[in-house]
């Protein structure tokens, strides 16, 4: 299995978010967005904004398995 480390920010997520928007025009907003969290190592899109906000800054571990899973459930 593939797994990409990334850093994550905010406006990382915002760019995610918005090429999925018209990648995935038919899937609800709020179920891309739990996908992104999922892909990105997180139990929520809110988790994942709140660590993508921390001083710190975060590597994500990209897995597009997950991703694809939330979406499928």
């Amino acid at each position: 299995m593939f797994i990409l480390k990334i850093p994550a920010s905010a406006g990382g997520i915002d760019l995610i978010k918005a090429e999925l928007t018209h990648k995935l025009p038919d899937v609800k907003s709020s179920h891309r967005c739990e996908a992104i969290a999922r892909g990105l190592g997180f139990r929520t899109y809110a988790a994942a904004l709140a660590a993508a906000k921390a001083e710190t800054p975060i590597t994500a571990h990209v897995r597009g398995d997950l991703f694809t899973a939330y979406l499928t459930d």
